[in-house]
């Protein structure tokens, strides 16, 4: 013990007493050796818990690294569980019209969150049908595989009133805000997103060229989305009843607002209009009384002849 002593980096005090104090003092050689011992014991003692400390700060740092990488994980894992395809159980399908690949013609899951598999049954997914979601309260978010090209609608008559009327995909999905469209779309049908009255924002893909009448009527859209170069008419009743508000600005290549196109959105303060407009229908810009005066003159200017109340 006392050779481990001495080998620490320090020494007992005591040992150090001088040979006068110790010829006064015999008994200071009887318990020198004790307090070696007792030194020796706090010495180890103290390197004891230098080490555990040490360890167990290695330990906790390693915990720290595991928890922060578990909750790396777990957020990473959740995000994927957001966005990890549904089973193809989730799933009613048919053949498209080619029979080159797949339909989807109906939901029947229970996830809130959805991603569609971009194939079924090793076919690629191309349509989502008319049915698809229809009326889901539940859905809150939808990611729409690339390889699918249209989201289709359903055109039906009100045998009272003898109108034609259309619901597409979404319609009424009034729990859905937000929806991820891929670049392949080409064609959204009409009413595809009426009534979707959580949905605030949306993306539309460059390559849309068709986009049907309807298609966010009384949606909780707030702004005027992005517009692409292939879609040159604003559609009849497109976005009436919305939450639009602020400034609307329709970028050139626009040539066409339809009838009721923004009606009833008291929301807009401004609007935009391209040098391409060449019509702008019947009640196009009804109900929107806070339009300013100069916008007001512009549309006017355009060939506007409704009201703006």
């Amino acid at each position: 013990m006392n050779k481990f002593f001495d080998k620490l980096p320090f020494k007992l005090l005591a040992e150090k007493i001088p040979a006068e104090a110790r010829a006064k003092f015999p008994l200071l050689d009887k318990v020198i050796p004790f307090t070696n011992h007792i030194a020796c014991g706090v010495a180890l003692l103290l390197l004891l818990l230098v080490v555990s400390g040490g360890g167990g700060s290695s330990q906790s740092a390693k915990a720290q690294s595991a928890g922060g990488s578990s909750s790396g994980s777990t957020g990473t894992s959740s995000n994927s569980q957001a966005i990890r395809e549904n089973p193809e159980s989730d799933f009613e399908v048919i053949l498209t019209e080619d029979n080159e690949g797949v339909v989807i013609s109906k939901y029947v899951g229970t996830s809130k969150t959805v991603r569609i598999p971009a194939t079924i049954q090793g076919m690629p997914v191309r349509v989502i049908g008319f049915s698809a979601f229809r009326g889901n309260k539940d859905v809150t978010s939808v990611v729409i595989p690339e390889g699918v090209f249209r989201i289709e609608a359903n055109y039906y008559s009100n045998i009272a009133t003898g109108a034609w009327s259309s619901e597409g995909a979404f319609a009424g999905c009034t729990s859905l805000s937000s929806v991820t469209l891929p670049s392949t779309l080409t064609d959204i049908g009409a009413g595809v997103f009426i009534n979707c009255s959580t949905l605030q924002t949306i993306t539309l893909p460059a390559n849309l060229t068709e986009i049907g009448a309807y298609v966010f009527q009384n949606s909780g859209l707030t702004a005027f989305p992005n517009w692409p170069t292939g879609l040159t008419d604003i559609p009849f009743h497109g976005f009436e009843n919305s939450k639009l508000r602020g400034r609307v600005v329709i970028l050139e290549g626009v040539t066409i607002i339809d009838n009721y196109a923004f009606s009833k959105n008291p929301g807009i303060t401004s609007v935009t209009l391209p040098s391409t407009i060449k019509e702008i229908g019947n009640y196009a810009f009804s109900g929107c009384p806070n339009i300013d005066l100069a916008s007001q003159a512009a549309i006017r200017n355009a060939g506007y002849e409704g009201g703006f109340r």
